[in-house]
């Protein structure tokens, strides 16, 4: 699984997600392909479509990137590092978002460790002691950065692709754990969309499900479910999750 050590385990992972990404185009909505693991949702690869508004109309603006988004557990280790770093190698990602880098200052060396080859540019979250941290890495090659902002629960990036200059921003998410915490992450997200105001793509580990059956003990319906779900129904319409 991912989140968990997988030395010695990377070509039977690759072999996985490649396995997933065909059932993709087969169709996923069989009895069987209800409940989705966790290490689906942390390591997805991801063909965006995004919509935006010109002159108060909407068009349709399709940009298919590369894009993993992956809860690390932590990114001290070597070990763990290389193993990261043969996965990325394979899926040859335009963007890659880490969460939970558990990494206060995440140096140049660090981020040589993870992405091979020198056309790379990175942004990171610091850690708070060994909890938390976002990362995220790209291939200058085919994005530009424009601007930056750092949140208590996000990391935001304008960018501006190479090939065509289409605008748009990603945001890496490492939610809090404390339900009461959770409204600041919403109110945090929706400020940044509507600043930058451009096409948004929205990867990352938000602590928090939208039904009792993502999680193998069911449970009940619960306010910060209904939140989240509230969250992607007012702004499904530019953001890919």
């Amino acid at each position: 699984m991912v989140g968990v050590s997988c030395n010695r385990y990377e070509d039977r992972l690759l072999q996985l997600f490649e396995d997933l990404e065909a059932s993709r185009g087969q169709g996923m909505g069989t009895p069987g392909g209800k409940t989705r693991s966790k290490s689906i949702r942390e390591l997805k690869r991801l063909e965006c479509p995004i919509n935006y508004d010109i002159k108060g109309g909407k068009s349709s603006f399709k940009m298919i990137s590369k894009i993993i988004s992956w809860n690390v557990r932590g990114l001290n280790e070597p070990g763990t590092r290389l193993g990261v770093r043969n996965l990325l190698r394979k899926w040859r990602a335009d963007l890659v978002c880490l969460q939970e880098t558990k990494v206060e200052d995440v140096s140049r060396d660090i981020v040589s460790s993870l992405w091979g080859g020198q056309h790379v540019g990175y942004q990171f979250l610091g850690s708070s002691g060994a909890s938390g941290g976002i990362l995220i890495v790209w291939d200058t090659r085919v994005f530009d950065m424009e601007e930056v902002s750092e949140g208590l629960f996000s990391l935001s990036i304008s960018f501006r692709n190479i090939e065509d200059s289409f605008r748009w921003m990603f945001v890496g998410v490492y939610g809090p754990n404390v339900d009461e915490h959770r409204s600041g992450l919403w109110a945090e997200l929706a400020g940044m969309m509507a600043w930058w105001n451009l096409p948004t793509c929205i990867g990352g580990d938000f602590n928090v499900i939208r039904f009792p059956t993502e999680r193998s003990s069911r449970g009940r319906l619960t306010r910060a479910m209904e939140d989240f779900s509230d969250f992607i129904r007012e702004n499904d319409w530019w953001i890919c999750l």
